[in-house]
């Protein structure tokens, strides 16, 4: 399509004329898409002038060079849902000799066990 083309939106509610459509690319399909649109509804545009092999030639071309950052970004988003998932692993600690809730049950004026004072859970058990 040279500049001095216009175009005319195949859309019956928008049909308005332009000379450069948008390069429109759908990333949330898959494969991901890139066609001429119209700049105004969006709306896909067919040009019978144009070489169809050259067009899929140029779409195979932008697929490879955006696929990669679209796979990259969608294995991010489902590896940090992993890790949202995932219980928080603890700092294996001896086994406690104790009933949770020890520390808060137990007489004032008595020492703390040291192994009270390693373990991880010791601010939940002075509170439960």
């Amino acid at each position: 399509m040279n500049g001095q083309e216009t175009c005319v939106c195949p859309n019956d509610e928008c049909g308005r004329t332009f000379e450069h459509p948008l390069q429109l690319t759908v990333l949330c399909s898959d494969p991901i898409e890139t066609y001429p649109a119209c700049p105004y509804c969006m709306s896909r545009i067919e040009n019978e002038n144009e070489d169809r092999g050259a067009q899929e030639e140029q779409e195979n071309q932008e697929l490879t060079r955006e696929a990669p950052i679209a796979l990259k970004i969608k294995n991010a988003l489902e590896k940090e849902q992993e890790r949202e998932n995932e219980e928080p692993e603890e700092p294996s600690a001896p086994k406690c000799t104790h009933d949770f809730g020890y520390l808060k049950k137990r007489p004032k004026g008595t020492s703390i066990p040291d192994e009270c004072l390693i373990c991880p859970q010791m601010i939940q058990c002075l509170s439960g």
